[in-house]
């Protein structure tokens, strides 16, 4: 940022009722606002390596003005586009960094009450006690449990593989 180096692109999916959900770049818009709110100080700068152990208090009102008046470029997956198309985007945006799993794609893709319910079941101190976890997943691999176990319980005669492509609540059911 204060180097003036482009920041990747970030991209947003939107909802049916306007609001975006981050598709790419979670990681930098946490840093970003964690560094800015003073939660942890730079280190292994080599360009500007003055500032290594610096929090963004310890900038100069010229550093911090340059940090916060940076541009981030920001790209927008109407709720108009089609399923498949922002499965694909998805699966193409999470080929390098640290990748989606499936249940997450599935996640910013598909909203609505079936995720929530998913949410909901994962939190269940039986289902916990199963698993013999305190907690849900943060990666929501206990959601994908409970999706694989529901679709399959109700469409299990369809299936058709693969699981990871959009159909019936992510896997090819027709």
């Amino acid at each position: 940022m204060l180097l003036n180096i482009p920041v990747p692109n970030l991209f947003f999916a939107e909802d049916d009722d306007k609001t975006k959900v981050v598709v790419d770049g979670q990681q930098r818009l946490t840093a970003l606002h964690h560094f800015q709110e003073n939660r942890f100080p730079l280190k292994g700068l080599e360009s500007l390596s003055a500032l290594n152990g610096k929090r963004f208090e310890d900038l100069t009102d010229r550093q911090q003005r340059i940090f916060n008046n940076r541009t981030l470029r920001c790209l927008v997956i109407s709720a108009r586009s089609d399923s498949e198309i922002r499965f694909q985007v998805f699966e193409r945006l999470n080929q390098g960094g640290v990748p989606l799993n499936a249940q997450e794609v599935r996640h910013c893709v598909y909203r609505g009450s079936l995720n929530d319910l998913l949410h909901q079941l994962a939190k269940d101190p039986n289902w916990l006690s199963i698993l013999g976890k305190d907690e849900p997943s943060p990666r929501m691999t206990d959601c994908e449990l409970i999706l694989r176990f529901l679709s399959f319980r109700d469409k299990g005669k369809g299936y058709s593989p693969p699981l990871n492509r959009p159909g019936f609540s992510g896997g090819c059911f027709r």
